[in-house]
């Protein structure tokens, strides 16, 4: 008998459980307060698809809700309590300091600290945790603090200039010295004491988290029993107001473990997504280093207010951050008292709202082509306005990270310090490093740093000089009797000693006596008169009174370079021809001079026999010199900006509708376009630098000459040629030619 009902209990159990679910079902498809919601059914039913793709696929699910608005739209119900919006407009209003905001509780249950800051669900308890912290976090207290970083970073390029220098072609794994450094800095900020991940062979202390968390419980336990011990977070918690249940160790733990956990790798992602991409992208490289030479910290240490107001560093990071935000997962808030507005539609009070910072980052109607690395979109003030509406790499509102003082810190320093010094080659597979691939709350990614390193390669990196060239009859070298278009023919170099003959310079460095020239750029208007475009100032040099950015480059692939001998005399070929649409910016010239010498003549007939480009391949790619010039020289490279602007007008182009742009010995097709450079250089400054791979502050011999002092070196016209306003024709009278040099007109 008691077996009987025993089975009719069993009965009703699971006729209960087959009628529980499809009603259940039903209700949260159909009455539930979220149904009005669009999404999909599967996933409003039960939480279960959310575990498939997070448990069973591995952090996927921040992925199908990418997919889940493009079908469904910006607003999606994700789970049978959760919505979640893709929508630019709603983010700062989800994302507020006004009003109550809770955290939702389901999402932040696992993280195994839940005394922690980061893990306090209640608004209020969050307010006062935090106030205890934000003291200790302050930019001001981070600035004050700053020498830590220094010092860190310091020792890192040193570590990094040790592996270089060791060999030829050194490998390492990047990710985990950058981890390092990231690791090294967040414990003696917080706790006092680094850790010395730096001073590790392979730039790994302890192994594994367990022993940087029983660091950290220790470093606790001094701190409670040491009163004159170094300011750390747990200092700043125990002499706050709060009670004294939010001092007991178990909750100090917990916090640091929090704070110190997600300051060491996500810090460490950005800066290597950032360095990945800065040198995947030589222009971007070019730029950075510039700024950073124009600005003079390649002499010193640097420091954070004045990295700060560089523009460009600045881009760069904050497009690295754009495809690194601290968090890769949903932030979900909930508001209890009071609805939330959607559009038209009222999402009740109480419900989990999440957005995600990484698919804001990427939407391409705030951040046009949003998958390419591109740091000049920062550099447009209206739309650095409309893109920061959807910018949260920290996080935003009441909730946003408290240490972000300390992480764009530390971004600033690293780069600006990295990109001065070294060259990285990254290997074929080095993309799947920062590529993201899963949400495992912060971003992962396929391989990394600990299973395949990067491999670092170590050159000259001085080569920014910036050079203020006078226009017309200010050229020293060009003014012979009249205004020319060229170095002189008749010119000897053993008849020239430029340092000696010399009294000041326009280059930057003040070593460099060096005579740089290249042709003048003419507009041709639809009358058949001429003016002279004006040359201005280079990204990052716009102070400088118009001329050219030169560039000495070493090789490429640690070949052995010889620096210029005294009074070389060299032209380079053509270029390519005129644009012929106006340029919204103005034109650029590049000149790339020849990388191969006889090893004899310092001269030749014609200016450039006597050195060569490489017999085959190009000089980047470490193609080799002809026997007939064994000798391997610095790449000289000229960049010069052509000010078109005022005339992109294209009624006033000729009408037969050719380019207007003509050279000022008559050249419209731009293939004879060509510089002239003689050797100038005191003593043998350049050779050092080719030899000690001198790179900005660490190359004390050279002398380092702001900008505004190289304006002040000019030269008196010794020859009086108007060359202002419009012209009936080009200086000398040059005739308009063509390719071969017949006269068109």
């Amino acid at each position: 008998m008691d077996a009987v009902l025993g089975g009719l209990a069993w009965v009703r159990i699971a006729a209960t459980i087959a009628l529980l679910f499809p009603s259940l079902a039903i209700y949260r498809l159909l009455f539930h307060p979220l149904a009005k919601f669009p999404g999909p059914k599967l996933a409003a039913i039960t939480r279960y698809v959310e575990a498939y793709y997070d448990v069973v696929c591995g952090g996927q699910y921040t992925f199908k809700i990418a997919e889940m608005h493009k079908k469904y739209g910006p607003i999606v119900r994700i789970s049978p309590y959760e919505l979640h919006v893709n929508d630019p407009a709603f983010f700062e209003k989800l994302y507020n300091r006004e009003g109550h905001w809770n955290k939702y509780d389901w999402a932040y249950d696992a993280h195994g600290t839940p005394l922690s800051t980061l893990s306090a669900i209640d608004h209020n308890v969050h307010k006062h945790r935090r106030a205890a912290m934000n003291p200790f976090f302050s930019k001001a207290n981070v600035i004050n603090r700053q020498s830590i970083v220094q010092g860190l970073v310091s020792k890192l390029c040193h570590r990094l200039d040790d592996v270089a220098t060791n060999s030829k072609r050194s490998h390492i794994k990047l990710g985990s010295a950058l981890g390092a450094l990231t690791r090294d800095v967040a414990t003696e900020f917080l706790l006092g004491k680094s850790f010395g991940n730096l001073d590790t062979d392979d730039f790994r202390a302890g192994q594994d988290m367990a022993k940087i968390t029983e660091a950290l419980r220790s470093g606790i336990h001094q701190r409670q029993n040491e009163s004159n011990s170094p300011p750390t977070v747990v200092g700043a918690i125990m002499d706050s107001d709060l009670p004294p249940a939010e001092k007991t160790a178990e909750r100090l733990s917990d916090e640091v473990i929090t704070v110190a956990g997600a300051a060491f790798e996500t810090t460490a992602y950005t800066l290597s997504v950032t360095l990945y991409n800065v040198y995947s992208n030589p222009q971007i490289l070019q730029h950075l280093r510039a700024e950073l030479f124009s600005a003079g910290l390649n002499k010193r240490e640097t420091n954070f207010t004045e990295l700060e107001k560089l523009p460009y560093l600045t881009a760069v990071l904050s497009e690295g951050l754009r495809f690194s935000p601290a968090l890769a997962t949903r932030m979900a808030r909930v508001a209890p008292d009071r609805d939330l507005v959607y559009g038209k539609q009222r999402i009740p009070a109480g419900t989990p709202v999440g957005m995600t910072a990484l698919l804001m980052h990427i939407d391409p109607e705030v951040y046009p082509d949003p998958m390419r690395f591109d740091p000049d979109r920062w550099m447009d003030a209206e739309a650095r306005k409309r893109m920061d509406k959807a910018y949260a790499p920290f996080g935003r509102g009441t909730r946003i990270c408290i240490g972000m003082h300390l992480a764009w810190m530390e971004l600033y320093m690293a780069v600006a310090a990295i990109v001065q010094r070294f060259d990285f080659e990254f290997d074929a597979d080095a993309a799947k490093d920062v590529t993201w691939v899963s949400d495992m709350f912060t971003i992962a990614k396929v391989g990394g740093s600990e299973e395949r390193g990067q491999s670092l390669s170590h050159r000259l990196l001085h080569p920014y000089e910036k050079l203020l060239w006078g226009l017309g009859a200010h050229d020293a070298v060009a003014s012979q009797g009249k205004w020319q278009n060229a170095f002189n023919a008749s010119m000897y170099p053993e008849d020239i000693d430029l340092p000696s003959a010399a009294t000041c310079t326009t280059c930057t460095f003040g070593q460099d006596f060096s005579n740089y020239w290249t042709a003048v750029l003419f507009f041709r208007a639809r009358n058949g008169t001429y003016h002279q475009i004006t040359q201005k100032g280079n990204v990052y040099f716009e102070e400088s009174n118009g001329g050219m950015t030169v560039y000495y480059i070493a090789s490429y692939n640690n070949t052995t370079v010889t620096a210029f001998k005294p009074n070389p005399l060299t032209r380079t070929n053509e270029t390519l021809d005129m644009p012929k649409e106006p340029c919204p910016a103005g034109i650029m010239s590049n000149l790339r001079f020849p990388t191969c010498w006889d090893g004899v003549n310092l001269d030749s007939p014609d200016h450039a026999s006597h050195v060569s480009y490489p017999e085959s391949g190009t000089f980047e790619g470490g193609g080799p010199c002809p026997s007939t010039h064994p000798v391997r020289i610095p790449q000289l490279f000229f960049e010069v900006i052509w000010d078109t602007t005022p005339f992109n007008d294209k009624s006033e182009w000729p009408e037969d509708g050719s380019q207007p742009f003509v050279w000022s010995y008559g050249d419209v097709t731009g293939y004879g376009n060509h510089g002239d450079y003689m050797f100038g250089w005191k003593g043998d400054a350049l050779q050092i630098a080719m030899d000690t791979n001198c790179n900005g502050d660490r190359c004390p011999e050279l002398e380092y000459q702001q900008i505004r002092k190289g304006n002040q070196c000019t030269k008196k016209p010794t020859v009086e040629e108007n060359l202002s306003g419009w012209l009936e024709e080009l200086p000398g009278g040059a005739q308009i030619t063509d390719a071969r040099g017949k006269a068109m007109m």
